[in-house]
Formats: C-alpha cells, structure tokens, sequence
C-alpha cells in the first residue's frame, strides 16, 4: 500500500511539472523590457582588445502599418566599452530610437515583426517548434548551400513564478528561444549558423510589469542610457590579453558567486574547464592557437559568453 502511494504522489508530482509547461505564455506587448549584453574582439591600429556593448529594448508606442496596427520595439541607448587600441570607452545615446514594430498571433503562437525602415511583415519567433524543425524568418538567416539552425532540444526554465517552454537552437553560441520572452541572443539579432566571427550576446534580464521575471525575480532590469545605468556585474568581467599566446587571465570582480568555466572549441570540443566556486580570479594557460568560446556559470544561474582568440 505504501509503495502504491509513492507511486501516486509521483505521478502527480510529475504530471504537475508537465502542466506548468502546457500553458502558453503568450508574447508581451507592453510594459516590457530586455537587457542585453554584447562581446567581441576588436582590431586596432595598434593592438587589439576586447569590446563589450549594451543595449536594452522596450515595447513602445503602437503604430499602424498598412491599415494594422503594430507594437513598436525601442532601443533607448547603445553603450559601448572597449580598451585603448579600439573604440575609446564611451556611449552613444539614441533617445527612443525605432526599431521595428510586431503583432501577436495568439491563437498560432507566433509573433509577426515589420523591421526597422521596412513595410513587408516577417515571421519573428514561432512558439510552436519541434525539435528538428529549421529555424524560419527573421532571425533566420538559412540560405541555400549553407548549415540552417534548427531545434536541437525543448525543455522549460523558470520565468517568474511558472515554468515556460525553451527551445534550444544553437549549441556553438547558447542561443535559445524562450516562450514569452523571445531569443536569449539579442531580441532582433539574427541566429548565427555556425562557429564564425560572430558577437557573443547574453540576455542578462528580461522584465514586465515592472518585476524582473528572468533570468531571477531579483533586482530590477532598468533600462540602459549611459555607462552609470550598467549593472556593475556586467562592468568588471575582464580577460586579457585578448587575443592571447595561449595564457589567459579572467577576472570578475567580487560582486557575483562564480561557480565554474568551460572553455570550447570551434566544434564545441570541452577544451577545458574548472569548477571555481567563490573564486574571482582564474588562469587559463596553454591554449593552441585558434578561435575559443568561454563559457562562465554563476550560481544565480547566469552564464556569460567571451570570445577568446589565441594566437
């Protein structure tokens, strides 16, 4: 009778955990906004160095566009951060600056976008994916010839309170789709197709309502205008040199608990990696020459992307 039990209070354990995942949350159209973070490496004059941008976006005013009415998507600021040998630290104000309007589908779970100095509506995101399926419209940039992304695998996340349907679509740069929120690689930003010299980007904060709802309930997710707006966790992730001669050093300030990092090559190949709870500061020596992708996990769950490039 007891085993009996047991097996009952998993099942529905389980069956509750699925229910989570069966309610669709369907996209935002107002009071809503994203933060994102941007990482590459840029080439001087006289050295190179790395660049690091970010922007936010937030749902604006609504529009008509050949008689329909949109929501528009606003980016109130670009700010930009890089080292001496490249773009001189500073940011670059775009008050309120358009960039392109979208509807919701809610009955098919999609959500439509009229890009930026555009008039032809595209497809944006479509929440009802298969694992296999190519990825289609505007974030998509599969052209005959070449390696089109699709689903590599769904599951769900924690957003809030609920649990929320994600879709996984590229391994090389984490990108992945998340129901109500849109893409963890920039909100408008093509999905590169494979391991070339593309921006690492990282979704650092999604809120609505004003409650910040991913990648925590913690905090808040104002929006970006100037360097004093960017959260300090996002200033003090330093590695130099970039590029390197295969020694690299990784500092991240004191203001986040790191838990682990991995390094992976341009096939995803786990180089190296090391759990590095608490610590700060970390060496990672002896890397062949070549183009690396360095993955950081703290214990609130975030991870971030750097672009590594050995020479």
């Amino acid at each position: 009778m007891k085993k009996f039990f047991l097996v009952l209070i998993i099942n529905c354990t389980n069956a509750s955990l699925h229910a989570q995942t069966s309610v669709y949350h369907p996209f935002p159209d107002s009071s809503a906004s994203w933060n994102y973070s941007y990482s590459n490496v840029c080439w001087g004059i006289i050295g190179n160095s790395s660049i690091d941008y970010y922007n936010s976006y937030f749902i604006g005013q609504d529009t008509l566009i050949n008689n329909v009415s949109y929501h528009s998507f606003q980016v109130p600021a670009f700010v930009y951060q890089a080292g001496p040998n490249c773009t001189p630290p500073g940011f670059y104000i775009l008050p309120g600056k358009y960039a392109g309007a979208f509807r919701n589908d809610h009955p098919n779970k999609k959500v439509y976008i009229v890009p930026e100095a555009d008039s032809i509506e595209q497809l944006l995101f479509d929440f009802n994916m298969q694992v296999g399926d190519s990825l289609k419209g505007f974030l998509s940039i599969c052209v005959p010839n070449a390696v089109c992304d699709t689903v590599i695998a769904i599951d769900s996340v924690l957003v809030g309170n609920a649990y929320r349907k994600r879709w996984h679509i590229n391994s090389d740069y984490h990108v992945y789709f998340i129901e109500g929120i849109g893409s963890t690689y920039g909100l408008l930003r093509y999905v590169p197709t494979n391991w070339t010299d593309h921006d690492d980007i990282n979704l650092d904060c999604f809120s609505q309502n004003g409650q910040n709802l991913y990648p925590d309930t913690l905090g808040s997710c104002p929006l970006l205008t100037s360097v004093a707006t960017l959260p300090s966790s996002e200033i003090i992730i330093k590695i130099h040199p970039n590029p390197s001669n295969g020694n690299i050093n990784v500092d991240l300030g004191s203001t986040k608990i790191s838990e682990s990092w991995t390094l992976f090559s341009l096939n995803g190949q786990v180089i190296q990696s090391e759990k590095i709870h608490g610590k700060n500061q970390f060496e990672i020596k002896g890397i062949s020459p070549g183009f690396y992708l360095l993955t950081i996990s703290f214990e609130d769950g975030r991870k971030v992307n750097r672009k590594i490039i050995v020479q």
